[in-house]
């Protein structure tokens, strides 16, 4: 299993999203990204795994947790961990 940190960035196709795609790449993490057509306005790397989907929808959160499963890599943030 990976060593780096990961996180799932929402609404990564662009604005926020994807600012915070490529900060957190740039910090070494890996990404998995999702949103409707993020594949359609990114490329899949190493440390980037696309999801196409909406997150409000079950199946779009488990490929995102595939995607993190299938690469081995360990889920380290998601911004909302600490509320209730």
């Amino acid at each position: 299993m990976s060593e780096k940190k990961t996180a799932i960035v929402t609404g990564a196709q662009q604005g926020i999203g994807a600012g915070l795609v490529d900060a957190f790449l740039n910090q070494g993490y890996n990404v998995v990204a999702t949103s409707l057509d993020v594949s359609q306005s990114s490329t899949a790397s190493n440390r980037l795994a696309l999801v196409d989907g909406d997150i409000g929808k079950q199946e779009t959160a488990e490929e995102c947790v595939e995607a993190e499963i299938k690469h081995e890599w360990c889920l380290s943030f998601h911004p909302c961990a600490d509320r209730p």
